[in-house]
Protein backbone atom coordinates (compact mmCIF):
# COMPACT_ATOMS: atom_id res chain seq x y z
CA UNK A 1 0.00 0.00 0.00
CA UNK A 2 1.43 3.12 -0.85
CA UNK A 3 2.31 5.51 2.01
CA UNK A 4 0.21 8.47 1.18
CA UNK A 5 -3.00 6.64 1.30
CA UNK A 6 -1.83 4.60 4.46
CA UNK A 7 -1.34 8.22 6.22
CA UNK A 8 -5.01 9.18 4.86
CA UNK A 9 -6.46 6.05 6.30
CA UNK A 10 -4.50 6.76 10.17
CA UNK A 11 -5.67 10.20 9.79
CA UNK A 12 -9.62 9.05 9.39
CA UNK A 13 -9.97 9.36 5.67
CA UNK A 14 -12.67 6.84 3.92
CA UNK A 15 -10.54 5.10 1.22
CA UNK A 16 -12.43 4.77 -1.60
CA UNK A 17 -12.01 1.44 -3.92
CA UNK A 18 -13.93 2.00 -7.72
CA UNK A 19 -16.08 -0.62 -9.54
CA UNK A 20 -13.07 -1.30 -11.69
CA UNK A 21 -10.71 -1.56 -8.63
CA UNK A 22 -7.70 0.18 -10.26
CA UNK A 23 -8.83 3.70 -8.40
CA UNK A 24 -7.99 4.21 -4.85
CA UNK A 25 -8.16 7.24 -2.76
CA UNK A 26 -10.39 9.52 -1.39
CA UNK A 27 -13.87 10.55 -3.38
CA UNK A 28 -13.82 12.93 -5.53
CA UNK A 29 -16.26 15.80 -4.38
CA UNK A 30 -16.76 17.45 -7.64
CA UNK A 31 -17.33 14.37 -9.82
CA UNK A 32 -19.69 12.98 -7.08
CA UNK A 33 -22.10 15.95 -7.04
CA UNK A 34 -21.78 16.37 -10.97
CA UNK A 35 -23.35 12.80 -11.13
CA UNK A 36 -25.76 13.88 -8.66
CA UNK A 37 -26.60 16.58 -10.40
CA UNK A 38 -26.59 14.80 -13.81
CA UNK A 39 -29.09 12.10 -12.41
CA UNK A 40 -31.11 15.12 -11.10
CA UNK A 41 -31.56 16.73 -14.68
CA UNK A 42 -31.73 13.82 -16.64
CA UNK A 43 -35.20 12.44 -14.71
CA UNK A 44 -36.60 16.23 -14.12
CA UNK A 45 -35.44 16.99 -18.03
CA UNK A 46 -33.30 19.89 -17.07
CA UNK A 47 -29.96 20.96 -18.34
CA UNK A 48 -26.88 19.73 -16.47
CA UNK A 49 -24.90 22.81 -14.62
CA UNK A 50 -21.66 22.18 -16.84
CA UNK A 51 -20.09 23.76 -13.65
CA UNK A 52 -17.03 21.69 -11.24
CA UNK A 53 -17.36 24.48 -8.54
CA UNK A 54 -18.47 22.55 -5.50
CA UNK A 55 -20.64 25.21 -3.95
CA UNK A 56 -22.52 25.72 -7.29
CA UNK A 57 -23.30 22.02 -7.46
CA UNK A 58 -23.92 22.12 -3.50
CA UNK A 59 -26.99 24.91 -4.33
CA UNK A 60 -27.89 22.90 -7.40
CA UNK A 61 -28.91 20.02 -5.42
CA UNK A 62 -29.82 22.01 -2.50
CA UNK A 63 -32.44 23.35 -4.71
CA UNK A 64 -33.84 20.21 -5.75
CA UNK A 65 -33.69 18.32 -2.47
CA UNK A 66 -37.17 17.97 -1.58
CA UNK A 67 -37.88 16.56 -5.36
CA UNK A 68 -34.82 14.06 -4.37
CA UNK A 69 -36.18 12.75 -1.06
CA UNK A 70 -38.96 11.05 -2.58
CA UNK A 71 -36.32 8.81 -5.24
CA UNK A 72 -35.60 5.22 -4.91
CA UNK A 73 -32.10 6.28 -5.23
CA UNK A 74 -31.59 8.67 -2.92
CA UNK A 75 -30.15 6.27 0.39
CA UNK A 76 -27.40 5.99 -2.21
CA UNK A 77 -27.28 9.80 -2.62
CA UNK A 78 -27.24 10.44 1.40
CA UNK A 79 -24.34 7.53 1.62
CA UNK A 80 -22.22 8.85 -1.05
CA UNK A 81 -22.37 12.32 0.10
CA UNK A 82 -22.04 11.26 3.75
CA UNK A 83 -18.86 9.28 2.89
CA UNK A 84 -17.72 12.66 0.75
CA UNK A 85 -17.91 14.29 3.86
CA UNK A 86 -16.21 11.91 6.08
CA UNK A 87 -12.72 11.95 3.92
CA UNK A 88 -12.86 15.92 3.87
CA UNK A 89 -12.69 15.66 7.95
CA UNK A 90 -10.60 13.09 7.33
CA UNK A 91 -8.32 15.01 5.09
CA UNK A 92 -8.46 18.37 6.77
CA UNK A 93 -10.43 17.76 10.35
CA UNK A 94 -12.85 20.24 11.47
CA UNK A 95 -14.53 20.45 15.12
CA UNK A 96 -18.23 21.27 15.34
CA UNK A 97 -18.93 24.32 17.39
CA UNK A 98 -21.89 23.32 19.68
CA UNK A 99 -23.40 26.12 22.53
CA UNK A 100 -24.96 24.70 25.34
CA UNK A 101 -27.38 27.44 25.91
CA UNK A 102 -28.55 28.74 30.10
CA UNK A 103 -32.42 28.67 29.45
CA UNK A 104 -34.47 25.28 30.10
CA UNK A 105 -36.23 23.60 27.45
CA UNK A 106 -39.60 24.74 26.80
CA UNK A 107 -40.93 21.31 26.30
CA UNK A 108 -39.03 18.93 29.62
CA UNK A 109 -37.49 22.25 31.66
CA UNK A 110 -34.62 20.40 31.73
CA UNK A 111 -31.11 22.53 30.60
CA UNK A 112 -29.87 20.69 28.04
CA UNK A 113 -30.73 23.04 25.10
CA UNK A 114 -27.85 22.91 22.47
CA UNK A 115 -27.14 25.27 19.11
CA UNK A 116 -25.22 23.41 16.92
CA UNK A 117 -23.34 25.77 14.19
CA UNK A 118 -24.90 26.35 10.99
CA UNK A 119 -27.83 24.64 12.43
CA UNK A 120 -31.14 26.59 12.18
CA UNK A 121 -32.97 24.42 15.12
CA UNK A 122 -32.14 24.19 18.84
CA UNK A 123 -32.16 20.85 20.42
CA UNK A 124 -32.93 19.49 23.40
CA UNK A 125 -30.01 17.19 23.89
CA UNK A 126 -30.57 13.82 24.57
CA UNK A 127 -27.33 12.74 25.71
CA UNK A 128 -27.53 15.54 27.98
CA UNK A 129 -30.99 13.66 29.77
CA UNK A 130 -33.35 15.76 27.09
CA UNK A 131 -36.08 15.22 25.36
CA UNK A 132 -35.12 15.77 22.17
CA UNK A 133 -37.15 18.90 20.81
CA UNK A 134 -36.62 21.05 18.64
CA UNK A 135 -37.15 24.81 18.62
CA UNK A 136 -36.40 27.54 15.94
CA UNK A 137 -34.59 30.44 17.43
CA UNK A 138 -37.37 32.52 17.64
CA UNK A 139 -39.28 30.34 19.19
CA UNK A 140 -36.83 29.97 21.97
CA UNK A 141 -35.76 33.40 22.22
CA UNK A 142 -39.94 34.03 23.09
CA UNK A 143 -39.47 31.47 25.75
CA UNK A 144 -36.44 32.87 27.21
CA UNK A 145 -37.72 36.38 27.19
CA UNK A 146 -40.98 34.72 28.72
CA UNK A 147 -38.71 33.73 31.84
CA UNK A 148 -37.03 36.68 32.44
CA UNK A 149 -40.60 39.04 32.08
CA UNK A 150 -41.86 36.54 34.91
CA UNK A 151 -38.40 36.54 36.72
CA UNK A 152 -38.37 40.19 37.22
CA UNK A 153 -42.21 40.37 38.04
CA UNK A 154 -41.76 37.88 40.76
CA UNK A 155 -38.80 40.20 42.22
Amino acid sequence: MRLDILCMINEGAIPFRGDDEDQVGPPSIPSTLKSWAWLVCEQRGLICPTTTDVPALAAFLTRHSAWAAGQEWIPDMIEEVGALRRAAHGLAPWTVHVQQLIGPCPSCELRALIRTAGEDWIECDTDLGGCGDLWSAAEYEAHTKEILSGQGMSS
